[in-house]
């Protein structure tokens, strides 16, 4: 189930980049996936300089409360990494980061930090891979975008019948149980997290 998340979220990054190339918009970390693991030692050794630029534009995100709330998680990332570094930045994943800490991740612009080139060449092929999409390219992600939102509904057991019923769907038992909408709320926020259990 994890796996269909974490794939939304990767598809998810494509599709913004497509658009973002298209309308030359400012380019964020969540759009370029792959140069996060190489970024993360020097944004977790400047964490203190870096934050507060990051703070400053949580007005500007999608969801300013979830992302306060995955910036104090990502605080708590910081600080054990601090005091397990080498272990910790090896054993990370992109995926994890993606999906852990989201809105956090998408206030990261590229141009916050100096390319190396290494990461401008991740960059520019990133961006002549996604301008190959072609229909059925655009079919797939969707695909993934649904079934990662299937995936995050069957966790919280928030599925539609209706829906399920048209799609032939068959969901899976609610991992958490959710007694009201800020539950809900709380758990997204957290980036679907089991060992922080917010959701509750």
């Amino acid at each position: 189930m994890m796996d269909a998340i974490n794939t939304a979220y990767t598809a998810y990054s494509d599709v913004n980049l497509w658009i973002k190339v298209q309308t030359d918009d400012d380019l964020a970390l969540s759009d370029i996936p792959a140069i996060l693991t190489s970024r993360l030692q020097y944004i977790v050794e400047n964490w203190s300089s870096y934050r507060p630029m990051i703070e400053a534009r949580i007005e500007f995100s999608f969801d300013p409360s979830r992302m306060l709330d995955e910036l104090k998680a990502f605080d708590d990332f910081v600080q054990f990494s601090n005091t397990q570094q080498r272990s910790t930045l090896l054993a990370v994943s992109s995926s994890y980061l993606l999906s852990t800490y989201y809105t956090v991740v998408d206030q990261m612009l590229i141009s916050d930090i100096p390319s190396s080139q290494s990461e401008q060449d991740t960059i520019d092929s990133e961006i002549s891979r996604v301008l190959l999409f072609n229909k059925n390219k655009f079919l797939m992600l969707r695909k993934q975008l649904v079934d990662g939102r299937d995936a995050i509904a069957d966790t919280i057991g928030a599925t539609d019948t209706t829906y399920n019923s048209v799609y032939g769907r068959s969901p899976l038992p609610a991992v958490i149980k959710i007694d009201n909408g800020s539950s809900f709320l709380l758990y997204i926020s957290a980036g679907h997290r089991r060992d922080r259990q917010r959701a509750r």
